[in-house]
């Protein structure tokens, strides 16, 4: 059933138009949610840019949360806004 799931999701065309934004201040759930994320990447079942905003991590934080969340970029609560307009921006110009 897995590998039935797994190539259904590499055919699907996938949500091409959405970012996912995930609010990390190091807790050890958001690890969980991270891999979530990153194997709904990994199957193609979503292609968006993965955004992890720092709300407090620290260093060993922000090193062990990239790791979960395979080609995620770490911002700031501050540069959030100006990440959204740069993606909104590029999926524009897709169109």
């Amino acid at each position: 059933l897995c590998a039935v799931w797994a190539l259904f999701g590499v055919f699907l065309p996938g949500q091409r138009g959405a970012v996912m934004v995930c609010v990390c201040r190091g807790a050890p759930e958001e690890e969980q949610i991270l891999r979530h994320c990153a194997w709904l990447r990994d199957l193609g079942l979503f292609r968006g840019p993965l955004l992890l905003v720092d709300a407090g991590m620290t260093p060993d934080e922000r090193s062990r949360l990239l790791r979960c969340g395979r080609g995620g970029e770490i911002c700031t609560t501050e540069e959030l806004a100006s990440r959204l307009e740069q993606e909104r921006n590029r999926l524009d110009r897709r169109t």
